[in-house]
């Protein structure tokens, strides 16, 4: 299995009007970067997207993580 890792752009985390976090984020998996090398959105929103489909994969039986309610 690729070693999967969350990039952030340099120096590219700036505050939106809304007070969210704004920013390039994207996620590595071996070469291929998802959604593309350089995407730019709210920082939070999709860190907690990415997180809840991680959350989805993991087996409610394995005993190593609970989807937060």
């Amino acid at each position: 299995m690729e070693n999967a890792r969350v990039d952030l752009g340099d120096g590219s985390l700036k505050l939106a009007g809304s007070g969210n976090p704004f920013g390039q984020i994207w996620l590595r998996v071996g070469e291929v970067s998802f959604p593309n090398e350089g995407w730019t959105d709210f920082v939070v929103v999709v860190l907690s997207w990415w997180t809840q489909v991680v959350l989805d994969l993991i087996p409610a039986s394995s005993g190593t993580a609970q989807r937060p309610t």
